[in-house]
């Protein structure tokens, strides 16, 4: 961050009055840091602008040592899981410096990203026009099963049989998937069925009775 391009940012903040979605200023490193850096890593990521008083049109605060809330600021990151790791600055501004940090968005896998001590539930938050909202119990959720791949297209549907599905539609499937999955195929159709969700002995799945029953509507399918 070169201070041309900071001082560009906080002229626009003076000109609005306020914070961005991907812009936070503070007047220097507290408590509340914590869920913006839980916010922009759970989100689009973000910039952290530490040294500026909002309350008094994002002017500099006196006697900013940005030395020193760097050393805060870095022990901030610590207390979240994962730990955060954000390219932090201090930058030049007016007659003193900022101290600025640009976060990266976490990659899906490690997120949450939550203030340890408040834990997972209690302490994951996400950037929401200029503040950092909680995320409720739901969006958690969603967010730890995109960790994995969803396998409901794989579960047994009660009731229905392999004579219940349109053989051609089912023939047209595996073929597809043959096509996109050669792999999976390498060792065979018998091994392979399992893994590309489709019939398997007398059972038949989410994904066979969505593709391809006889009868359109035979089953109510909870996805």
């Amino acid at each position: 961050m070169d201070s041309g391009k900071l001082s560009a940012i906080v002229e626009s903040l003076r000109q609005i009055g306020t914070d961005k979605q991907r812009i936070e200023v503070k007047s220097g490193v507290g408590k509340s840091v914590l869920e913006t850096l839980s916010a922009f890593s759970n989100g689009d990521g973000g910039m952290l602008i530490v040294g500026l008083s909002e309350s008094d049109g994002f002017s500099l605060v006196d006697a900013f040592d940005a030395g020193s809330q760097r050393d805060k600021l870095m022990n901030s990151c610590k207390k979240l899981t994962p730990v955060v790791r954000p390219e932090i600055d201090i930058v030049p501004f007016e007659s003193g410096a900022l101290l600025v940090a640009e976060l990266d968005p976490m990659v899906s896998h490690d997120k949450p990203c939550y203030v340890t001590e408040r834990g997972r539930y209690g302490g994951s938050y996400i950037r929401t026009g200029d503040g950092d909202l909680r995320l409720q119990k739901y969006e958690i959720d969603r967010l730890i099963e995109e960790k994995t791949q969803p396998s409901w297209d794989a579960e047994v549907v009660p009731g229905a049989r392999i004579s219940d599905l349109d053989e051609e539609v089912l023939q047209n499937f595996i073929s597809s998937q043959r096509i996109q999955r050669p792999r999976t195929f390498a060792n065979g159709e018998a091994v392979a069925k399992p893994l590309t969700s489709s019939p398997r002995s007398s059972e038949t799945t989410v994904v066979s009775v969505i593709q391809g029953p006889r009868t359109p509507n035979s089953w109510v399918v909870g996805i």
